[in-house]
């Protein structure tokens, strides 16, 4: 009896022990909503052997079409599960051609435009500004709007003007909404692989051979069966040590799956072939992907040139050419600078050391500013969402350096609408 008190009272003062640290940040407990969306991936979810994308002729790789693709979000530390369409795009099915009285503008970039990190369509940036130009803009001449997700993780804005030009004809609207990952286009020359369309490094991961993959399958299963019988069992939800131990191998699966990612990190500037790379390559011999992305600050001053030489070829003229063609076709066209973390200062949230520095992004948007001249000459305004919106930005809406929650999806889609409605004048 003694030792079964004893135990009682052990196992107690365990609970308030967790619970109380918790409160104080000491230890990290899984909230019941990460543990309900956890709970709903199935094994055949987790345990899922679709890739993350697929060859594509014309625009170097998309989606698999009509799949449920999983990409991870380390806010929550769960997996989010998104639904691919026919195209190879993150949306519902496009229109095939046009009708009289809808309006079809599409938004073009890479997975700040398509909406990494958050689970469902209608908090996307594409289908919130949809929903604000079919509440507030309707007119006789578009009683109806649709906004395309062409955004597709990693691309650069030189794969979106290939996405445009292939479905042109069905586009009232174009929306350019990038810069990050042009900028980061120097980590992409760190690839040994010739892709025509190079990815970043962390995505070279997916083709090495790893028995980190089955590892990090088993373990994403028995998270989803413990999280299905917590759901199932709701009153050892509530004990503090049991979501303790779900968050422990969480973030165990999150450490497996970055040590996976870095296996792409390895890669260095002497395999690289091609004019265009070896060009650029004496500028930065010893850099690494990630190194890339951190360098600057530690005052390399590499990095700069290298973005001052990358992006003429995979920002500006993409989005001139673009542009000529959007005026040929009497379709609107409209440039933007994607808001990046760095504007909130210094003291960035998420792995700031890791990913992406305050003075990276920093550079990047000066270089961006500096290159938007050269189409303003042409008659292309570009309108830097870091200057225009920043009074409106907080810490919680970006999910990392460059990803935004559904609040900051929101903020993005209201300065959007607005400048639709003042530079494309739909309302009249």
């Amino acid at each position: 009896m003694y030792i079964l008190v004893l135990l009682v009272a052990t196992w107690f003062c365990i609970e308030v022990t967790i619970f109380s640290l918790s409160k104080l940040g000491r230890l990290q407990l899984i909230d019941k909503r990460s543990i309900m969306s956890i709970a709903k991936n199935t094994e055949r979810e987790t345990g899922q052997s679709v890739p993350a994308y697929i060859p594509h002729p014309y625009f170097g790789y998309v989606y698999p079409p009509n799949v449920r693709i999983e990409q991870f979000n380390y806010v929550s530390n769960i997996p989010v599960i998104m639904e691919s369409n026919s195209d190879g795009f993150i949306d519902a099915e496009f229109p095939l051609d046009k009708r009289k009285g809808v309006c079809v503008f599409g938004l073009f970039g890479g997975s700040a435009a398509m909406g990494w990190g958050v689970e469902r369509r209608e908090d996307r940036i594409s289908y919130k500004l949809e929903r604000l130009l079919n509440s507030h803009l309707k007119n006789d001449t578009c009683r109806e709007y649709r906004v395309l997700n062409l955004g597709v993780g990693s691309h650069i804005l030189y794969q979106s003007t290939q996405i445009y030009l292939y479905y042109r004809a069905i586009l009232d609207g174009v929306i350019y909404f990038g810069g990050f990952n042009e900028c980061a286009h120097g980590a992409m020359l760190t690839n040994n692989d010739p892709l025509q369309f190079p990815i970043l490094n962390l995505y070279a991961s997916l083709k090495e051979p790893s028995l980190l993959v089955p590892e990090i399958i088993e373990r994403r299963n028995r998270l989803a069966r413990e999280a299905g019988f917590l759901v199932k069992h709701a009153y050892v939800m509530r004990l503090p040590s049991v979501r303790l131990l779900l968050s422990y191998r969480a973030r165990k699966i999150e450490r497996l799956r970055s040590k996976l990612q870095d296996i792409g990190h390895s890669t260095v500037l002497p395999g690289i072939k091609g004019k265009y790379k070896e060009r650029l390559r004496s500028l930065f011999p010893s850099l690494t992907a990630v190194n890339f992305l951190q360098s600057y600050a530690y005052d390399n001053p590499d990095v700069p040139r290298v973005i001052e030489r990358i992006l003429p070829l995979v920002y500006t003229d993409p989005v001139l050419n673009a542009y000529a063609v959007s005026k040929t076709g009497h379709a609107k066209f409209m440039n933007v600078i994607q808001p990046m973390i760095y504007i909130l200062g210094r003291d960035l949230p998420y792995r700031e050391s890791n990913f992406a520095s305050y003075h990276f992004q920093a550079t990047c948007v000066r270089k961006l500013t500096e290159e938007a001249k050269k189409l303003e000459v042409c008659g292309l305004k570009t309108f830097n969402l870091n200057q225009i919106a920043v009074v409106s930005y907080k810490r919680d809406f970006f999910i990392d350096q460059v990803h935004l929650t559904r609040e900051g999806t929101q903020t993005v889609a209201n300065v959007l609408f607005d400048l639709i409605r003042k530079e494309w004048q739909v309302n009249k």
